[in-house]
């Protein structure tokens, strides 16, 4: 049995915790949902419901981001209709001079 199998997780401890809520602890989520049973995600900030915010733990957030389009297509991947979810919320996308926009 490979440390891949899902077989070799017993189901007593087939759970995984998560800490942090930003963009890598819900992809680590998500991943981890194929191997285990249950996945908790634990985030200290309140999130909100009807709007992006600031949180308070995650300073970086007032900071500009730039996700390369080989990352969105990733992401949509493991969430499929993440890209339309969210580009009305506030990201948009810029091509850069000189590239293809598909």
């Amino acid at each position: 049995m490979s440390d891949d199998d899902k077989d070799n997780h017993p189901e007593a401890h087939d759970h995984a915790v998560v800490l942090g809520a930003g963009v890598a602890g819900l992809l680590a989520a998500r991943v981890l949902a194929d191997r285990f049973a249950r996945v908790t995600l634990v985030e200290r900030d309140e999130l909100p419901e009807d709007a992006p915010a600031f949180r308070p733990g995650l300073p970086q957030s007032r900071h500009a981001h730039v996700l390369w389009s080989r990352g969105v297509a990733l992401i949509e991947e493991l969430l499929p209709g993440s890209r339309t979810g969210c580009w009305p919320a506030g990201p948009c996308c810029w091509t850069p001079p000189g590239t293809s926009s598909g």
